[in-house]
């Protein structure tokens, strides 16, 4: 695909999302993938901070090839990797508070690895130590 592919990490701590999204752990990656977070990348289209990478499509088919790439490769639910639809915790949230969500309200992701807050219409991700 790309040979001289060079990896740049995004600086910020959390990652926006606004579709649908898998979160997956850096750090599983490097250790379970084939190729480590390079060829991941390559084959999945994602953006990366130091601790996770994230992978936003509106076609839930592409979401479903990177799941089904993850766990041929023996990367596990919810240990390494979420599914997250960040349109409907957007469109949920501002239905609950009835106005444009800001802040602190956010999805119940069910790991305790991962944060995700709220902010206008998307979801920010932030790996929790």
């Amino acid at each position: 695909m790309y040979p001289k592919l060079r990896l740049v990490y995004k600086e910020s701590k959390g990652i926006e999302c606004c579709l649908e999204a898998v979160v997956v752990k850096t750090e599983s990656l490097k250790i379970k993938y084939p190729g480590g977070l390079r060829h991941f990348t390559e084959k999945c289209i994602a953006q990366c901070n130091r601790d996770i990478a994230v992978i936003c499509a509106i076609d839930d088919d592409e979401i479903v090839v990177c799941i089904e790439e993850l766990l041929e490769h023996g990367l596990l639910p919810k240990k390494d990797f979420i599914r997250l639809d960040a349109f409907s915790e957007v469109l949920l949230s501002e239905r609950k508070k009835g106005q444009q969500a800001v802040g602190i309200c956010g999805p119940e992701l069910g790991v305790d690895w991962l944060k995700g807050s709220i902010h206008g219409h998307s979801v920010l991700l932030e790996y929790q130590r």
